[in-house]
């Protein structure tokens, strides 16, 4: 019925044929429909997104010990594309310009296994495996961003509260425990003689822990 132009353009059916018609070749993009990633293109070069995921994936060139970092390596087809192998993301790994050339001359051969795993086969028939350093990258989103800050808010009212109860077991234990006060904590921030002018331990608790009191150890720790 209809058809696009790479840049959104819509175009009737027939400009379509016309244009398909005339062109010097196709291409195609085959795509992961769960994903939406690229998998594989029909021309030698990798498409950017594909170079993209390469170098996320390898990080480096993927020669075990060599530590080339990936922006400088080329981007090679494990079963050469001269040979058949395709521009998919399961035939490309990242190789740095020596062993790059050191693959094709000497007679090495390479395969990938599931995950982005390279093997290498030496000329002599010994086989190197390397793991790629990262698979899965992560990135915060604003869902995520807001669940750490509650998250951390818990933390810390959690700390808060054992902090609290350590020190009130600490007091009891040295035998600190006021018969009358009960060693009601103050937020006067000096030692009083009146137990009215204290606050209630759970009172005192929820005001360390919704921020009121800003520093109990230094400014209203004072128990009677």
């Amino acid at each position: 019925g209809a058809a696009w132009l790479d840049d959104g353009t819509l175009i009737d059916a027939d400009t379509a044929r016309i244009l398909a018609g005339n062109t010097a070749g196709w291409e195609r993009i085959f795509i992961r429909p769960e994903s939406g990633t690229i998998e594989a293109v029909d021309h030698y070069r990798p498409t950017t997104p594909q170079r993209r995921a390469v170098m996320a994936r390898d990080m480096t060139c993927r020669i075990p010990g060599c530590e080339v970092p990936g922006r400088r390596c080329d981007i090679d087809h494990g079963h050469d594309y001269a040979r058949g192998g395709p521009t998919r993301l399961d035939n490309l790994e990242a190789l740095c310009p020596a062993h790059h050339q050191m693959k094709h001359q000497a007679g090495w051969t390479v395969t990938q296994a599931a995950d982005g795993v390279v093997v290498f086969t030496t000329p002599t028939g010994h086989v190197v495996t390397d793991e790629p350093i990262s698979r899965v990258f992560f990135h915060e989103t604003p869902h995520a961003a807001r669940a750490e800050r509650q998250q951390i808010a818990r933390d810390h009212e959690a700390k808060d509260r054992r902090v609290y109860a350590r020190d009130r077991q600490e007091i009891h234990d040295a035998g600190l425990w006021g018969p009358v006060s009960r060693s009601l904590p103050h937020v006067c921030g000096r030692r009083c003689e009146d137990q009215d002018a204290g606050v209630d331990p759970d009172e005192f608790l929820e005001m360390l822990t919704d921020g009121r009191i800003a520093d109990p150890q230094a400014d209203i720790w004072m128990l009677c």
